[in-house]
């Protein structure tokens, strides 16, 4: 067993969480040269951690990626989708159950108290004014539809208008609620802390990046399909968003810092990941929309650990569902009976090596109407996808559309071989229904108001 992963040595560690709103994994430097001048701190922390190399999100949006990240649950499973119900356990309930102080900090919507993201923590910083009858009944009020819709609209004004208010918190406030967290209380802790500044609209400080206000007009029309995205345009964005990449991770870095100034560097497990991607125009978006492309699910994943003194690499693809069960594993807590994912601390055991001879595979999933993410359950259609290593299948019940795809040879997903060579994804088709009759006996309900079918395929080629 590699130094560091015995769990006597782990139970009483702090667990620090960090994800990133839109974090594509081409932009985490430790794992891609080009992108090594964005990310500083975290490649120095990379090179004592364990690496994920194909980390798959459960969904391509916050709603369809949280519910995994933070309960290890499929977002489909249950009838609740998109809140957390209580038949979901979340980590933090685990935790603090076992005797740690529990603190999230964030400003996504998506993540309120109203969807109940803040069952088992001790402090719950959303940034949202607490309303009773959000707080107390948990649906879908008045007060939680008018902070959503005020948040788009404040993505619309800022974009337009420099100056005005940022529809999100910046990284650097995140970190403030987590520094007076930390001041006000002793012994050990599970803090969640999510960053925004990475998502539409993409505006980071004028010290990372110089912008106009025509530069953020011409890019909310882009984002808003007014008018299509010129090169130099196009150029644009990725530069702000590089920026915003770099901006986060000097908060990070002021983070870790504070970490080491309290005394509580060599005593945290430092989680790092993304709830999933953001696509530039590869199939013809920019934002997160209901597709399954690699852009948008295949997220950055590290695991900082006190102990390790080297870098471990892990290649096989892992769900971003068994993050939960590697964190109740590692700290001495052993198997919780409500999460769905596996433990990868196996993985780390035997130092990044293959686990079983079978290469599973991991399913991302989201709802789909007309086109766009929906979170209604009575009208959404499933997009879902599974993903090995080499190939990955994607079904569209929508327009029952299939693709199939060689990650090998064709790593940016641009030739769909599905219906020329179809035996490839046998079982990338038997694994999706097997999945979702086991969704449908799980929540005991229907999607897009009718019975799960079996997927109508094209017969097999001679």
């Amino acid at each position: 067993m590699p130094e560091g992963f015995d769990s006597m040595d782990l139970k009483d560690l702090n667990v620090l969480f960090i994800t990133i709103d839109c974090f594509r994994v081409d932009h985490a430097g430790w794992m891609y040269e080009k992108s090594w001048h964005l990310t500083p701190y975290l490649n120095e922390i990379s090179r004592k951690s364990v690496i994920f190399k194909n980390a798959i999100s459960a969904g391509s949006s916050t709603p369809a990626s949280f519910p995994a990240l933070i309960t290890s649950t499929y977002p489909l499973m249950y009838s609740d989708y998109p809140r957390i119900s209580s038949i979901r356990k979340s980590i933090a309930e685990v935790l603090r159950e076992n005797g740690y102080r529990t603190g999230a900090f964030h400003s996504n919507p998506y993540l309120s108290r109203s969807y109940k993201y803040n069952r088992g923590f001790d402090i719950f910083e959303d940034h949202i004014k607490k309303e009773k009858d959000a707080n107390e009944t948990g649906k879908a009020s008045v007060i939680e539809k008018t902070k959503l819709k005020m948040y788009h609209v404040k993505k619309d004004i800022h974009s337009r208008f420099k100056g005005t208010d940022l529809p999100y918190e910046r990284a650097s406030t995140i970190n403030n609620d987590f520094y007076s967290f930390l001041n006000k209380g002793t012994g050990k802790f599970f803090a969640w802390l999510h960053y925004m500044d990475a998502h539409h609209p993409v505006i980071p400080p004028q010290d990372f990046c110089t912008y106009s206000k025509k530069d953020l007009s011409s890019i909310d029309k882009i984002y808003r399909g007014i008018h299509p995205a010129s090169d130099s345009e196009i150029k644009k964005i990725r530069e702000l968003y590089a920026a915003s990449i770099k901006y986060i991770d000097s908060e990070i870095g002021n983070l870790f810092e504070f970490l080491k100034e309290k005394n509580e560097w060599d005593n945290t497990v430092v989680i790092i990941t993304a709830d999933h991607g953001e696509e530039f125009m590869e199939h013809g978006d920019f934002s997160h929309k209901a597709k399954m492309y690699d852009e948008l699910i295949h997220v950055p994943l590290m695991i900082r650990i006190p102990k390790l003194g080297y870098r471990m690499e892990i290649d096989e693809p892992i769900g971003t569902i068994n993050i939960a069960p590697t964190v109740s594993d590692m700290v001495g807590i052993g198997n919780i009976s409500e999460f769905t994912g596996k433990s990868m601390l196996p993985y780390m055991e035997r130092n990044g090596e293959t686990v079983s001879e079978k290469n599973e595979g991991v399913i991302s999933e989201t709802l789909t109407m007309g086109g766009k993410v929906t979170l209604s359950m009575e009208t959404g259609k499933y997009l879902i996808s599974y993903r090995t290593k080499r190939y990955k299948y994607i079904f569209n019940f929508e327009t029952s559309v299939a693709e199939g795809y060689d990650l090998v040879k064709d790593p940016y997903e641009r030739h769909n071989i599905f219906y020329e060579e179809r035996d490839l994804f046998d079982e990338h088709v038997s694994a999706i229904e097997k999945h979702m009759y086991w969704e449908k006996r799980s929540r005991n309900a229907t999607i897009g108001g009718e019975k799960l079918k079996k997927i109508k395929l094209p017969p097999r080629r001679n």
